[in-house]
């Protein structure tokens, strides 16, 4: 059981997972209508406050709230305008991104990887999301986050006749599916 803050005061709220700092339950209702299916609220222990409504499977919001349980440490209701995490979290909690834990700090820059600098520039020119999540370089494609060719990966599939999809089958060049369509060089 859980006390969380509502409008009209505070009410008990039955868990589905508690951690630490993030507890995740079906959302409140003072009428007591049951929440739509998939509908979950993550709210923070320590302040009785939702850090939002995830939309889900159950299994999908425990598991965020579990990666992020440790995160929510050092939050607190005044704060949380000025967190450094707080983009990442509402990124997350709106289905925005796929489910992962924290990325501590500013990303890195793409010079700061070796091999990876050129493809990062082609993906972000193409308008492709990408980031590095523990040195790997990633772009965003057809929901999921999927790791970048390197660039003598991208110039032997231009001289070759087939080229490869971010998923790892292999096509032709020109197929849209190939990275070097996804990528904008065909």
């Amino acid at each position: 059981m859980l006390t969380i803050q509502t409008r009209t005061g505070t009410a008990t709220v039955e868990t589905v997972w508690s951690g630490a700092h993030l507890a995740v339950h079906p959302p409140y209702s003072a009428t007591g209508k049951p929440a739509a299916r998939g509908q979950w609220t993550v709210t923070h222990t320590g302040c009785g406050l939702s850090a939002g409504t995830f939309h889900g499977p159950k299994p999908d919001a425990i598991r965020l709230a579990k990666l992020w349980d440790a995160a929510f440490s050092q939050v607190t209701p005044a704060g949380v305008r000025s967190w450094q995490l707080r983009e990442q979290w509402v990124a997350l909690i709106k289905r925005q991104r796929p489910i992962h834990p924290p990325l501590h700090g500013p990303e890195p820059s793409p010079n700061a990887h070796p091999g990876r600098p050129e493809t990062v520039r082609i993906a972000q020119d193409a308008g492709r999301r990408v980031r590095c999540v523990a040195g790997i370089w990633q772009a965003f494609w057809r929901g999921d986050w999927w790791e970048l060719p390197t660039l003598e990966d991208l110039q032997l599939w231009t001289l070759d006749s087939c080229c490869e999809t971010p998923d790892g089958r292999t096509v032709e060049p020109d197929a849209p599916d190939s990275w070097l369509a996804i990528l904008r060089l065909i």
